[in-house]
């Protein structure tokens, strides 16, 4: 990407994020054309698109011709007649449109190996948000942190920490067997400042209660994996937030004992009959979100033996329509990837993946605008008066279809300016 600051600071840190202010200040004054300093977000001159169309998901309205008027980091006005100050730098955004920034509601940032240019990589694809589902929780809070701060150019970060589990299934997961070691981990998590707390698999039914509780005690949130301890039902019935994958649903009704291709194929005919219905009801009864993420699915047949592959992409076939189904069921969906690699290109892969399981493009565009934001409660979001001012341009319309998205011509994160140029 053409003057991206934060690239430039990387390179002079190993450890990604932590850079001076002043360093960013002075790197700000060297490149010239550079977006507004971090400092300046608040107090650099308005900026005013005119032209374009603003899209909003939320309504089942057509894309609305109107002006925006930026001020600082958050949108001052939306409207056919604005009064643009003298001092406002116009964009003609003529015939283009203006659409929330995307969210990726599954992402590791700092799971696996260092986040190098992941932050880098969402914003130039218009992913102006990410819900850090499990990593190393002194670097994903000090990424949060720091572009909190305007100390790095990122997404809005809202972030886990680590994933707490029955097993010590990756270096990130936190060990807690009973309801008391679930207790203060969650109690530790808030004290260390999580916006959530994550679940996985082989959490005991002890142990899951524990997290409820505590977090509920601590005001917080909780999601993942539904553990195998339980099914979807109780778990939404317990208050568990979002559910993570498309093949969960499956693990969950999986009945023991039988040959494995078997058991799959009989819990995948339940999930498709009233079973299915059931457990779509208690989501929706619950206000419980489903995040798919249909594009991790797919790649975790990539480097399968041919027979592996056949059954899962079998299995996919049927799993896919069950997120329109559910989403027609009243359960909220979400856009995540769940992608270690191809940072903001996975998310637009991912919209692209919820029309063909059946939503229509405005549904799949709010399940990574809109819906995140309600859930969320900050970040990007509709484009509104009071705002944070965090948009992308697109050269189509994506409620025509989805694949405007990609037609990418200028991001807009809290106020400032960001050519999505490849680097």
């Amino acid at each position: 990407m053409r003057c991206w600051l934060s690239g430039w600071c990387e390179r002079l840190t190993p450890h990604r994020g932590l850079v001076p202010a002043a360093l960013l200040w002075l790197l700000s004054a060297l490149l010239a054309g550079c977006a507004t300093p971090p400092g300046d977000a608040g107090t650099g001159p308005a900026l005013a698109l005119v032209g374009g169309f603003v899209v909003d998901p939320a309504s089942q309205a057509p894309p609305r011709r109107a002006d925006v008027l930026i001020q600082g980091e958050r949108i001052g006005a939306v409207g056919r007649r604005l009064r643009i100050p003298a001092s406002a730098r116009r964009i003609d955004v003529a015939g283009r449109y203006l659409v929330p920034g995307l969210w990726d509601m599954h992402a590791h940032v700092a799971a696996i190996g260092p986040a190098g240019d992941a932050l880098e990589d969402y914003v130039r694809h218009g992913v102006l948000g990410i819900r850090d589902m499990g990593g190393r929780v002194d670097e994903v809070l000090a990424l949060r942190d720091a572009v909190a701060r305007g100390e790095l150019v990122g997404p809005t970060m809202v972030v886990a920490g680590p994933t707490l589990n029955g097993e010590q299934a990756a270096d990130f997961h936190r060990l807690v067997r009973d309801g008391a070691e679930a207790r203060a981990a969650v109690g530790e998590l808030h004290g260390r400042g999580v916006d959530f707390i994550k679940i996985h698999r082989q959490t005991s039914r002890e142990a899951f209660y524990g997290v409820r509780d505590q977090a509920r005690a601590e005001r917080l949130t909780f999601a993942g994996h539904v553990p195998l301890a339980i099914d979807w039902i109780e778990a939404a019935d317990a208050g568990m937030r979002t559910i993570e994958h498309v093949q969960t649903i499956l693990e969950n009704e999986v009945e023991q004992g039988l040959e494995p291709v078997r058991a799959v194929t009989e819990a995948m005919d339940r999930v498709e009959g009233p079973r299915g219905d059931a457990i779509f009801a208690a989501l929706a009864r619950n206000g419980a979100f489903w995040d798919p993420t249909l594009v991790a699915y797919e790649a975790s047949w990539r480097d399968d033996p041919p027979e592996r592959q056949a059954l899962k992409q079998r299995l996919y076939a049927r799993m896919r329509p069950l997120v329109g189904r559910a989403f027609r069921a009243g359960v909220p969906i979400l856009a995540g990837t769940d992608l270690l690699e191809a940072r903001g290109q996975g998310l637009l892969d991912e919209l692209d993946r919820l029309v063909r399981a059946g939503l229509t493009p405005r549904q799949a565009l709010a399940a990574a605008t809109v819906t995140p934001h309600g859930l969320v409660g900050r970040g990007p979001g509709p484009i509104r008066p009071g705002g944070e001012a965090s948009l992308i341009v697109v050269d189509g319309d994506p409620i025509a279809e989805i694949a405007n998205v990609r037609r990418l011509s200028l991001v807009v994160l809290r106020g400032r300016m960001i050519d999505p140029s490849p680097r």
